[in-house]
């Protein structure tokens, strides 16, 4: 008695292949060089039928042994035996599919359509597991399964399954569309509003992470909010992702940043220091007395201004900046792809993300959360690539970092690789002295694409939103100037 093959399990189990396609896959698989590529998307029991079955275990095992085709011939003699068999109704069925596969070889086969039904098989398929994995987990873990149905779908959506092959991309061959490419870059997409950053190209780019290192309240989440709102007004989708500050504390300051109001009424009034420049040359400091027009704990002159600011917004720049908060080591990497789906999968397709700080994401490590704290600032630095967003971040500096004169690129807390992976890093360094008086400098510690290893003197008023009211470049007599100026205290 012919022994009917039964292969293992297929990845692609319990989705078939259509018939109408089946005899086409199993004539590339064994007449045609295409095969290789059939090979690595579909298994035995991806077809229906036992003969089809039989037939490219066959085929399969030729390929993995010899890499190439069976060919009639040989594909003829491994089945001869069940041609030649005394189970007539099954020889004449696999003697018909036989010839089947020969004239479909010589009629002309769509190679491309084959391929599409195959990855289409690949990826239905992926879903099929996918939804009975999710519905696993939610049915003996109710909610607490969440983050790891997250993990499941966020999974599938980066992964390559069913999707064609890239072309290949020849240098030389390559050069109209690179030119294409060229006539659609923007010269400046983004910008910081700090001239010399801006001059020298240190701006959020897409495809590429920025960071800011600093001490504990030097101002991080300042620096996103300036970047946040500079991208919202230049038109461009921006999400604040917080894992610090909550949603109605990052809403406050972007108001309060548009608006220049004061933080309470004990700060309506600031005295702050002017950057006295000639030549393009710092050469001192003025003192100057700012008053706001309100402060954000006046109910009625808050309510006034900021309907007044909305109001005037009459192409909707506002509606351009999402605001999300999570709750800190509340969010994975993976959940970070998959909410950003579901921004995508509503209209929302962000331009320039503010991850407020990348630190305090969940690693899901406890021992190796230094290991693990790389590896999540390795994937977002993926995101950016993937999906074509800029992407900005704070990073908290050690203890060294802390008392440092000068925040340095080394001083990144828990993980140096946060600064090896960034394309952008940057330095907030402010003293007792600049504090009080309203300044900061903020070095550039690496510029994978622009030029780096400078520093930036910024007069700020944080008490009325601002992260930068004038700058400049740092000069060699910049710590000099700072120490004439006598303390206000």
């Amino acid at each position: 008695m012919q022994k009917v093959i039964e292969p293992k399990p297929s990845v692609n189990a319990g989705v078939k292949l259509p018939s109408h396609v089946a005899e086409n896959v199993l004539a590339l698989l064994c007449l045609s060089e295409h095969g290789k590529l059939i090979s690595g998307l579909v298994s035995p029991q991806d077809f229906t039928e036992e003969a089809f079955r039989t037939i490219a275990t066959y085929a399969l095992d030729y390929w993995k042994k010899y890499k190439e085709p069976p060919g009639k011939v040989h594909i003829g003699d491994l089945i001869t035996p069940i041609l030649s068999g005394k189970n007539k109704p099954r020889a004449d069925h696999f003697r018909a599919i036989y010839h089947g596969i020969l004239w479909a070889n010589h009629e002309g086969i769509t190679v491309e359509y084959v391929l599409d039904q195959a990855r289409e098989l690949q990826q239905l398929s992926a879903i099929s597991r996918a939804t009975l994995q999710s519905a696993d987990l939610i049915e003996a873990h109710q909610e607490h399964a969440i983050g790891d149905v997250m993990d499941i779908w966020a999974n599938l959506a980066r992964s390559n399954i069913g999707t064609r092959n890239e072309p290949l991309y020849r240098l030389g061959s390559s050069l109209d569309t690179f030119l294409a490419e060229l006539d659609q870059e923007p010269d400046r997409e983004f910008d910081t509003g700090i001239t010399e950053l801006d001059r020298c190209g240190i701006v959020p780019m897409r495809k590429t992470l920025m960071t800011l290192l600093a001490p504990t309240s030097a101002g991080k989440s300042w620096f996103l909010i300036h970047l946040a709102r500079r991208g919202m007004l230049a038109r461009k989708n921006v999400w604040y992702v917080t894992l610090e500050l909550s949603r109605h504390q990052v809403t406050k300051r972007i108001y309060q940043s548009l608006a220049c109001g004061a933080i309470d009424k004990e700060h309506l009034t600031v005295t702050v220091s002017d950057l006295v420049v000639e030549n393009d040359r710092l050469r001192g400091f003025n003192d100057r007395v700012l008053t706001a027009q309100f402060h954000m704990k006046d109910r009625a002159a808050r309510s006034r201004a900021l309907r007044e600011f909305v109001e005037q917004d009459s192409i909707t720049r506002l509606d351009r900046l999402m605001i999300d908060e999570f709750p800190m080591r509340g969010l994975t990497v993976n959940e970070v792809r998959a909410r950003l789906e579901q921004r995508l999968a509503r209209g929302f397709k962000p331009d320039l993300i503010c991850l407020d700080y990348i630190q305090v994401l969940n690693t899901g490590s406890g021992e190796n959360h230094r290991i693990e704290l790389g590896r999540a600032v390795e994937h977002v630095r993926g995101l950016a690539t993937e999906y074509d967003i800029a992407i900005v971040t704070g990073a908290q500096v050690n203890r060294q970092g802390q008392d440092a004169k000068v925040v340095r690129t080394t001083d990144a807390a828990e993980d140096i690789s946060i600064t090896h992976t960034s394309d952008v890093v940057l330095t907030l360094t402010r003293s007792d002295k600049e504090q009080e008086r309203g300044l900061a400098r903020l070095g550039v510690g690496k510029g994978r694409h622009a030029v780096d290893n400078f520093s930036v003197v910024l007069a700020q008023n944080l008490a009325h939103g601002r992260f930068v009211r004038q700058s400049i470049r740092q000069p060699a007599n910049y710590l000099d100037l700072l120490d004439n100026l006598p303390n206000r205290r």
